[in-house]
């Protein structure tokens, strides 16, 4: 089996970086730290998952859809799924600021690669799920 060396910040626009996903993680957990719901925590995680995506936004067509040109709304999509709450006691690195940072990135990627999926790709980043402990946990 032979493994991929992870890309750092430097890497080109048209590749994943393992360094730029490891940046939005960085922000999310150590900057921001515990996002339970209701604290000030998932409220700064909310905003700046919104600026990183208005920032992808600014650089995608005027249309911001991450599928081709031709797709409908009605057409069958992708959803890609990442919640940026934590559970008590955590800054939330593994549940799940890891897939947040990784949906960031892969946003990114499909932006600044000009690859135009044949489906449209729906990224949706919630809060709320480790609400009671009723999440992965529960």
């Amino acid at each position: 089996m032979k493994f991929v060396t992870p890309l750092g910040a430097d890497a080109s626009l048209d590749r994943f970086s393992k360094a730029r996903a490891i940046e939005h993680l960085r922000v999310l957990a150590e900057e921001i730290g515990g996002r339970q719901e209701g604290s000030p925590g998932l409220r700064q995680a909310a905003a700046y998952i919104k600026k990183q995506l208005e920032l992808i936004k600014e650089r995608a067509d005027s249309k911001f859809r991450i599928s081709s040109i031709d797709s409908q709304d009605s057409d069958p999509s992708v959803l890609l799924n990442g919640h940026f709450d934590t559970p008590p006691g955590s800054p939330g690195a593994g549940v799940c600021g890891s897939c947040v940072a990784s949906l960031l990135e892969l946003a990114r990627l499909t932006v600044d690669s000009g690859w135009l999926p044949p489906r449209p790709i729906i990224f949706l980043f919630n809060g709320a799920e480790e609400l009671f402990m009723l999440g992965v946990f529960g």
